[in-house]
């Protein structure tokens, strides 16, 4: 009996519901942080804060009403794609995220990508060469860079490429040179615990029967690992990478800071600051939204390289 029809529907049905769930939790939180988004306005416009004042704005941004009516209209808008505008700048929600949104996702997206294409190797020679040196170097590298303050390699980074070796331009270069070192420790922060599951899962292969059957036959233990070790390997790092993209958000948001990349991280504190209800409420349904296709995508992903599974099982 099939079972792809069913799990795929009780996958959809989870999805929608967590759906629903996270769009009640992200209406809510910013409505019950403390501070009134009319009243952190005029103050930033230097306007006087009287009641009539905080009134009128309250009245043209729909906060007079009650939150049930304010959720079902915010709902109502963000599916029909009109995400509202800015109570801070007044320009649409749309096009104060998507000019920053590619920064963001090319300092996370590449930094990831940089780590997985990176993880595979080095966890490759360190389980082949077990208890080796270079299993003790990248173990010890490992430990060094998840215990060092992101700052500090920020640092020595900028330092060695920019003003050291001046092969770029941190801050006044091109979109390459200013994302170079973001991607790069991006990637140093994600790769070591990929490498160590790499690892751990090239291991747990070559303990198998068929893997010592195979070494029987003649195959080098090099061949052999790459021969019977790709699938299971491939499935540890879908459900490592997973976990891992939060790290990256939170990742990607320091480096914007500390390298001054016009990246969604600024932006979003300074709508924190100035109580932007409008563009918290989308960038927090963004990434929640983002999280779950993620989680989809690894589970398509596992059902493809392994068929005893159906698509979307849980």
């Amino acid at each position: 009996m099939n079972q792809a029809g069913p799990s795929f529907t009780r996958t959809l049905g989870r999805g929608l519901l967590l759906f629903g769930l996270l769009s009640l939790a992200v209406f809510l939180l910013p409505a019950l942080m403390p501070g009134d988004p009319a009243l952190t306005t005029l103050i930033e416009r230097n306007q006087e804060p009287t009641a009539g004042n905080i009134a009128a704005l309250q009245a043209e941004w729909g906060l007079d009403d009650t939150l049930p009516v304010q959720y079902g209209r915010w709902v109502g808008q963000v599916l029909t794609g009109d995400w509202g505008a800015s109570l801070r700048s007044g320009r649409p929600v749309a096009d104060e995220i998507g000019a920053r949104l590619p920064w963001s996702v090319a300092i996370g997206g590449g930094g990831l990508l940089l780590a997985v294409l990176l993880c595979l190797p080095v966890g490759f020679a360190a389980a082949l060469g077990q208890g080796g040196w270079f299993d003790r170097i990248t173990g010890l590298l490992s430990v060094a860079v998840q215990t060092a303050p992101a700052f500090l390699i920020a640092v020595l980074l900028a330092w060695l490429l920019s003003a050291k070796l001046r092969w770029i331009s941190v801050y006044t270069g091109p979109p390459g040179e200013r994302l170079a070192i973001p991607v790069l420790l991006v990637a140093i922060y994600t790769f070591p615990p990929l490498a160590r599951v790499a690892r751990h899962a090239f291991l747990t292969v070559a303990a198998e029967p068929y893997f010592l059957t195979a070494l029987a036959k003649g195959l080098s233990p090099a061949r052999a690992l790459l021969t019977h070790a790709s699938r299971p390997v491939a499935l540890v790092l879908i459900a490592a990478i997973t976990p891992q993209m939060a790290w990256t958000i939170g990742g990607t948001a320091v480096v914007e800071v500390i390298f001054a990349i016009p990246g969604l991280s600024q932006f979003i504190v300074e709508s924190v600051v100035a109580r932007d209800h409008a563009v918290l409420r989308v960038f927090i349904l963004l990434v929640a939204l983002g999280m779950i296709g993620v989680h989809l995508l690894a589970a398509f992903a596992r059902a493809g390289i392994d068929h005893r599974r159906p698509a979307c099982a849980s």
